[in-house]
């Protein structure tokens, strides 16, 4: 695959994620095509970046979109 290829699949991916500041653990499991618990489980491993304000776990958008492209095997680093 080549780079121009890969860069319009990342603006897919950054075009597909709702263009809204934080995501429920709900809304990061429908996404993600995860359950509820594995991302719990991913916050608590650390695999993906997480806030808990007023005791509910909410994901940033960045993080999601980190996600996608992660699950896609887009090694950005």
């Amino acid at each position: 695959m080549g780079d121009k290829e890969i860069i319009f699949e990342l603006d897919a991916i950054e075009e597909a994620v709702p263009a809204k500041c934080f995501f429920t653990v709900a809304e990061t499991a429908h996404l993600l095509d995860e359950s509820v618990w594995t991302i719990y489980r991913m916050i608590r491993m650390g695999r993906i970046e997480a806030t808990k304000p007023m005791g509910e776990w909410r994901i940033p958008r960045g993080a999601l979109v980190r996600a996608l492209q992660e699950r896609n095997n887009y090694n950005l680093d």
